[in-house]
């Protein structure tokens, strides 16, 4: 046999041809004796055969037809199709762990269910995954392969031998404490200078022939509840780490394995197939060794109960076996199954028990229909599963883009991309959104102009509602009839802007802000006379009121501008891969864009510095608001006195009622403090110049600061087609050439790709097949 450590054993991409074993070769008996000396195999094949016996094929096991009817072998079929062409690795596929603490006899429990050979040693443990994988073929073969955690080549070796299966995983795991620690150290020995005790390496056995059902299992290290002299911490968090990436698979059926020998509330498995399986859907408790518990003893009755469901509860159930005994390592897997028969037989607690619970047999009968269920359930779901990893592979692939190999290939790309960049930010300014572009992105993001739209409409809202510097309460209604009522405008409390505007307003009542107004009178007081207004308080009183302008109508630039960008990345990142993108977006995008928010800046400091001069207005708007505001006050005053007087009869010949009315009349509107009639006319003067003039502000800001300066230049784009023609070979390099691990990318995206559609086909087509 070409083993592990022969020249002969392959890696994956060679091939090794399998040796046909000839019963009568020095080299088979040679094996046979080395086998013997160490304890692990039968020294008479011809009469303990755990097989059944062919004349050109070895051994090959005669009791896995209970894992197997037609509907199983056909849901089976499904799953060794999709691992035969790859996809293990990239799909979850169904597959039974056997796993529990050290020495539970989980080794045991995998070699009874499979009645495949394991190397038998009392001083010996997994160290290592064991992956287990039964393939229907034509020939029978075992494929032993160590597959390595740092992503090398696997090792594989072949024989058409079923004999040499424990020399193969005995060679298998000497290779491995070999390669990893070099010769000078011993394989086996936990004592070993530099020796780990676990590897995270993998032995995967594939057994074929056309009677195995395909069916995976995998034997994990037993669990370590604490560093010992020879396992160390790390020792121990690796296995933990190992056990629960493989259980915590959804598709995984957990045999959990338990040894009646100890305590099973102190045997970490449990509950550690509860963490990632509560209800216990999908973990089957295995109790072993239960001969070694006195019979009608207080711990025998304790375990039954635990067999029965009655302490921890599985949906699955439990299970018990009788394995072999260490003096029983040399029985066949016939005499190994007929001593446990016996065994239940003999003691009378387990002749009350439900009979489907004990044995071997009942066992596999169990995982036949449990696995049957099982993948009735999953089917569907791989299926799902694949046709989105073929659309994820499919998009990766496409977001590559074409192949840059040349200068002529690059340039030819960029042209292609630009014409498509190009065409979709001029949809995206037009408000054409029909591309699928557009609704890739739910939200507005990728619709500009719509986005634009909005954000200049909120803008427009918050300036109304925060845009002055002092918010003045408790205003008349008369005043509010003629300049107009607060509107009921709904914003975002929580929104950035909203806080940020709020945070800079201040509240005002009527009288604080006449107070406010009558102490601009006096630092701004001139050669007027009492009762007239300074031409330089209207000023300053509108200055502070639009103090606020500036940095909101900033904050709202610097914001477009980020929803510019944000459009611009997701439009580079859909035309073109990840990697141009990230390069035509650094090199040309943002730094022309940098120079649009530049500009309009700059336009807008030209507008602040506008502002900052006398306040000037020529719209009819602000005259007939003045006007109206001191017709409306005055009629409201008249109003009241008459209301006040009470029924009262004036006009012609009514003498003394027309005379009290007008005396009172004229002592009611004459405004004794000068003062604040004063404030209150610049007050009322100061809120029609307001409205006026920030509905103008609004205006040009939006057409002037962000149409002109932040979205208009888009049109002329820094990668349009002119614009690349221009670039020399160099330059065109740079921007978009094809890095070598892009290229290797493409290359495994590739063979993914073919991989999961052949796939596909054998999905399809066995599918069908059950159905």
């Amino acid at each position: 046999m070409a083993g592990f450590g022969s020249k002969k054993a392959t890696r994956a991409a060679a091939t090794s041809p399998p040796v046909t074993p000839d019963a009568s070769s020095d080299t088979t008996v040679g094996s046979r004796k080395r086998m013997i000396s160490e304890g692990s195999y039968d020294p008479a094949p011809e009469t303990k055969k755990p097989y059944a016996t062919s004349s050109s094929d070895g051994y090959v096991p005669a009791k896995l037809d209970s894992l197997q009817n037609g509907n199983m072998r056909s849901l089976l079929d499904v799953i060794d199709k999709l691992r035969s062409v790859g996809l293990n690795d990239v799909l979850s596929l169904p597959a039974l762990v056997v796993c529990g603490d050290q020495s539970s006899g989980k080794s045991s429990v995998l070699e009874a269910i499979t009645q495949i050979p394991f190397p038998r040693n009392a001083m010996l443990c997994t160290r290592f995954a064991t992956e287990i994988i039964l393939r229907r073929e034509a020939k029978r073969s075992i494929t032993a392969s160590i597959v390595f955690s740092d992503g090398r080549a696997p090792i594989r070796s072949t024989t058409t031998d079923f004999s040499k299966l424990p020399e193969f995983i005995r060679e298998a795991k000497e290779h491995i404490e070999h390669d990893t620690f070099g010769s000078d150290s011993v394989p086996g020995s936990g004592n070993a200078p530099g020796l780990k005790a676990f590897f995270s390496e993998m032995l995967s056995i594939t057994v074929s022939g056309p009677d195995m059902p395909p069916l995976s299992l995998v034997d994990l290290p037993g669990l370590i509840h604490s560093e010992t002299q020879t396992h160390s911490k790390n020792d121990v968090d690796f296995i933990n780490v190992l056990i629960s990436k493989y259980i915590s698979n959804p598709r995984s059926i957990i045999l959990a394995v338990v040894s009646a020998k100890h305590d099973y509330a102190n045997q970490v498995i449990l509950q550690k197939a509860r963490t990632v399986d509560p209800k216990g859907a999908r973990t089957l408790g295995v109790i072993t060794k239960p001969d070694c518990l006195e019979e009608d003893s207080a711990e025998e009755e304790s375990w039954i109960s635990l067999a029965q469901n009655k302490d921890i509860n599985f949906e699955l159930g439990w299970h018990m076996l009788r394995n072999r005994a260490q003096n029983e390592t040399l029985s066949s897997f016939d005499e190994r199954d007929s001593m446990e028969k016996e065994f239940f037989a003999g003691r009378a607690v387990y002749r009350t028990m439900d009979k489907n619970t004990l044995g071997i047999g009942p066992l596999r009968e169990r995982l036949s229909r449990l696995l049957f269920a099982h993948l009735k359930n999953e089917i569907p779901k791989l299926n799902k599963e694949l046709e989105e990893e073929l659309d994820k592979t499919s998009k990766l692939l496409a977001a590559l883009g074409d192949q840059r190999g040349t200068v002529w290939d690059t340039r030819t790309f960029l042209m292609k991309s630009s014409m498509k960049y190009n065409a979709l930010l001029t949809d995206a300014l037009s408000g054409n959104y029909n591309d699928d572009f557009f609704r890739s992105t739910p939200s507005i993001s990728a619709k500009l102009r719509a986005n634009i739209q909005t954000n200049n409409s909120y803008f427009a809202k918050v300036m109304l509602v925060f845009g002055a510097k002092y918010k003045f309460k408790d205003v008349p209604s008369e005043i509010l009839d003629i300049i107009g009522k607060e509107k009921d405008i709904r914003l975002d409390e929580n929104a950035k802007s909203v806080i940020y505007a709020k945070g800079l307003q201040k509240v005002k009542t009527r009288s604080q802000a006449v107070g406010w107004v009558c102490a601009k009178m006096k630092t701004s007081r001139g050669e007027e006379l009492p009762g007239s207004v300074n031409a330089t308080l209207l000023k300053e009183l509108y200055w502070e009121q639009t103090a606020n302008w500036e940095a909101l109508t900033l904050t709202y630039v610097a914001s477009m501008a980020n929803h510019i960008r944000d459009f611009l990345e997701k439009l580079i990142q859909y035309v073109m891969p990840a990697d141009v993108a990230e390069r035509v977006l650094k090199l040309k995008i943002l730094p022309s864009l940098a120079c649009q928010k530049d500009n309009a800046i700059a336009e807008l400091s030209r507008m602040i510095n506008d502002n900052s001069r006398a306040p000037m207005t020529y719209n009819h708007y602000y005259t007939d608001t003045i006007q109206k505001l001191r017709h409306q006050k005055l009629m409201t005053k008249v109003k009241r006195i008459v209301n006040s007087m009470g029924p009262t009869t004036i006009g012609p010949g009514t003498g003394n009622g027309t005379a009290l009315f007008l005396n009172t009349l004229d002592q009611e509107l004459v405004e004794p403090d000068m003062d604040k009639f004063t404030a209150e006319e610049a007050l009322d003067c100061l809120m029609a110049l307001y409205k006026d003039k920030l509905k103008n502000y609004v205006a040009a800001v939006t057409e002037t600061v962000i149409e002109r300066h932040l979205v208009a230049p888009l049109r002329d784009s820094p990668i349009s087609p002119v614009a690349l023609a221009r670039l020399s070979d160099d330059e065109v390099r740079v921007l978009a050439g094809e890095p070598e691990h892009i290229r290797n990318e493409r290359s495994r995206l590739s063979a993914m790709k073919s991989s999961l559609e052949v796939g596909k086909e054998a999905f399809q087509s066995a599918l069908l097949q059950f159905d």
